[in-house]
């Protein structure tokens, strides 16, 4: 072998390094799709033909693996996508940037966000990624504790939904779902009546508390359009507080046997063994392939009597932010920057409503089918949540409700007890952050209001 020929298929070797992971990302990414349709022998052919092209498009310039930057890429998204989402789209950056290899970090979502906010306030600890998956609402504490730098991009806002199953409401003579509290213990009331043993409301499993406040207790309380916070003055305790009368409220239905805590609450209402539940919109691909066509809808949830605003929905907002002590940050900013671009792919896969918050790639929207596009009417009209954004002690706030409604439905205090534990341990925690606030001279403590004609997060 002459060394000019040995020297072309070296070269060609490490061109197809640069397509090795795209393709064989794609390769996984369709192959759930295509797995039948697939002729392995062209596919093949069309991967050694994609390396050849690469190599005479870059000339005889070969990027080294050892050395390549390796940006890392830190967040919980990745159990939450279909198999290879993340992948392809890593692989599309890497064909982008050929000097640089993106690295997936998926971490469960409560040890990312024990870590981000135990992190050294440098945004030094080692044990985050140079790009780092968040909440949108984690965003300012982040910041002004240096763990990220820059403004996060967001990426994807999904809302929670109230799902109902439409053939137990017929079956007992409901053709529409409730649009109030009372609507909808009456609706309860009649189908447990007809059919004994049904679940009226299914929540989430006692033990995973932060599930029921995120999906269950949040989704109830934002839908009368009111804030937990008053300026900085809880409204849990207190004559005519809205935040002690829901918390009321929701042990009520659970007293009453309307509601109840499951292990499986997807699961239960897919079976028709519950007649309601609020989950986010991902869960629309789940029921449709377990329930028959036209058997469950959605709608936003009920509302408290007098109220007549426009729904508001609890959000989640997925941002990509930067870390602070990354070694390679203008690496990082590109890979977030190119993550908003297709942040409609990411949205896409994830079947969130009303998805991506900005993009170039609008035609990889959600899924076309009549419940998706209700989700997006729903979500044209609504206002959406987030209480803590904007707040230092955010994670602190949600530990404390966290613990409060927990020891409620366990039954070791009552309403009242479970209101005043929460109005006394949030007052002294946002006492404390804003005496620290005034005293650096910042007025870094901030409330981002829930009011009916106010939208806290952006929408597409």
């Amino acid at each position: 072998m002459t060394p000019s020929i040995a020297a072309l298929i070296a070269a060609v070797r490490k061109a197809l390094l640069t397509a090795k992971k795209v393709c064989a990302a794609r390769i996984r990414f369709l192959a759930q799709k295509l797995r039948q349709h697939i002729d392995l022998t062209l596919f093949a052919a069309a991967v050694l033909v994609f390396g050849i092209g690469i190599f005479m498009w870059s000339g005889k310039r070969v990027t080294f693996e050892n050395s390549r930057d390796v940006i890392t890429f830190t967040q919980w998204w990745e159990a939450e996508l279909p198999g290879g989402a993340l992948e392809t789209l890593a692989a599309e950056f890497e064909a982008l940037h050929p000097g640089v290899d993106i690295r997936l970090d998926t971490r469960p979502y409560r040890e990312l966000r024990a870590l981000l906010y135990e992190s050294a306030p440098s945004g030094s600890s080692g044990q985050l990624g140079d790009v780092v998956g968040i909440e949108s609402e984690w965003a300012f504490p982040l910041l002004e504790r240096g763990v990220i730098e820059g403004e996060p991009l967001p990426l994807v806002t999904s809302a929670i939904f109230f799902f109902y199953n439409i053939d137990v409401l017929k079956a007992a003579g409901f053709a529409k779902p409730p649009k109030t509290r009372d609507e909808f213990l009456d609706m309860i009331r009649v189908t447990q009546q007809k059919t004994p043993g049904l679940t009226g409301l299914a929540l989430s499993a006692r033990g995973d508390t932060l599930s029921l406040l995120r999906e269950d207790f949040y989704p109830w309380f934002y839908a009368g359009g009111k804030n937990f916070l008053n300026g900085l003055k809880p409204a849990f305790a207190g004559a005519g507080a809205y935040a002690g009368t829901t918390l009321s409220f929701f042990k009520g239905m659970i007293d009453r046997g309307f509601a109840a805590p499951v292990d499986d609450k997807i699961g239960r209402f897919a079976e028709g063994e519950a007649v309601f539940m609020s989950a986010p919109s991902a869960v629309l691909r789940v029921l449709e392939a377990r329930m028959p066509a036209g058997s469950f809808g959605i709608s936003s949830i009920p509302v408290p009597a007098g109220y007549t605003g426009k729904p508001v929905f609890a959000a989640s907002v997925w941002s990509a932010g930067v870390r602070s002590a990354g070694p390679h940050r203008e690496d990082a900013a590109a890979f977030a920057a190119f993550l908003a671009e297709r942040s409609a792919f990411l949205a896409g896969q994830a079947g969130a409503a009303p998805g991506a918050v900005d993009s170039a790639s609008p035609e990889e929207a959600l899924p076309q089918d009549p419940l998706y596009e209700k989700a997006r009417d729903l979500c044209t009209l609504a206002g959406f949540a987030q209480e803590y954004a904007g707040l230092l002690e955010g994670a602190a706030l949600e530990q404390a409700l966290s613990e409060e409604l927990d020891a409620l439905l366990a039954g070791t205090q009552n309403v009242p007890a479970a209101a005043k534990n929460i109005q006394t341990r949030w007052e002294g925690i946002l006492e404390s952050k804003s005496a620290g606030a005034a005293a650096a001279g910042a007025d870094s403590l901030q409330v981002v209001p829930v009011a009916a004609d106010h939208v806290p997060v952006p929408v597409p």
